[in-house]
């Protein structure tokens, strides 16, 4: 799923499971249950780098330590 919204932030539009799409100077991430709004591109920059990270580690670390990313 890290992946898919890295891939989606980079080109906005529908995306089946999340949807991103700009407005009012940032990009608004929507997903089945939540949403999030990135303010700007720094904002975008810090939530990618962030994610990336998350998508890296292992399976079972991610899994195990519950950590919200």
């Amino acid at each position: 799923m890290a992946e898919l919204v890295l891939t989606a932030l980079v080109s906005p539009g529908d995306w089946g499971v999340v949807t991103v799409r700009e407005e009012d100077g940032g990009k608004l991430i929507t997903g089945a249950v939540s949403s999030l709004f990135i303010t700007d591109g720094e904002a975008e920059m810090e939530f990618s780098l962030l994610l990336s990270e998350y998508a890296e580690r292992p399976r079972a670390a991610r899994l195990n330590g519950h950590r919200s990313i």
